[in-house]
């Protein structure tokens, strides 16, 4: 039996070294090639999602484009025929009623408000001094204390009707509104009046008809703004 030398062993290492790596390199490029055509076919399969959605998101925005296109054409249709109405010779009405609802709503509370104001304040002096038994003098106090308290009020509330907005500031004034004067009915207590005409009024008051021009100019447009405000302005003033 031969044996090999020292330099011919380390010659047959060295040869055998190169074949162990080259199966090694093999399997982990066969390895490689699997993951690569799975990624593809995910991709692939995500394409196809992404293609699907982008027909659903096409679909759903042209239905909703003709949805809001059909709505313009009844609308128009709408305008058309009421300025082609009777009242449509004259343009401020015509175009005053195209505002929404709220703004009548604005109208029907300040005709309501200023119609109870302007009554109440007639008689004032002569209410508070039949039933709850002031003279002249107190009762001409009181009125007084409420212009005064009015004022204040509306000058130290007002940042607060900006960040209350024309909802809530209409909520409280005709809440303290409806408080007020409801114990102006049932109550006997002249305390109670003072307090009531001190506290309640004043908000309610600086909380009303202020912020019904703030509403009026949020539910109008530019067509129809100068008449709403003048139509606004010649309800009882």
């Amino acid at each position: 039996v031969e044996v090999p030398l020292d330099g011919d062993a380390d010659h047959a290492h060295q040869e055998i070294r190169p074949e162990g790596l080259h199966e090694g390199s093999a399997v982990q490029t066969w390895a490689s090639s699997d993951e690569v055509e799975r990624l593809r076919a995910e991709n692939v399969e995500l394409r196809q999602k992404v293609l699907q959605l982008q027909v659903v998101l096409a679909d759903g925005v042209l239905s909703e484009v003709a949805r809001l296109r059909k709505e313009n054409e009844e609308l128009s249709s709408k305008a058309a025929a009421v300025a082609g109405g009777w009242i449509g010779r004259w343009e401020g009405p015509a175009a005053l009623l195209q505002a929404p609802y709220d703004l009548f709503i604005v109208f029907s509370i300040k005709a309501a408000e200023l119609t109870a104001y302007y009554g109440f304040s007639y008689i004032f002096v002569s209410y508070v001094s039949d039933e709850f038994g002031m003279t002249d003098v107190e009762a001409g106090n009181l009125y007084a204390a409420y212009g005064f308290a009015c004022t204040g009020v509306g000058l130290m509330l007002g940042f607060v009707i900006d960040r209350l907005g024309v909802r809530r500031s209409m909520l409280i004034g005709c809440g303290c509104s409806t408080i007020y004067r409801g114990i102006c009915f049932l109550s006997s207590s002249r305390q109670m009046m003072w307090f009531a005409t001190l506290t309640f009024a004043p908000v309610g008051a600086a909380f009303g008809v202020p912020v019904l021009a703030l509403a009026v100019r949020r539910y109008t447009h530019r067509d129809n703004r100068s008449f709403a405000f003048s139509f606004f302005y010649s309800m009882l003033c």
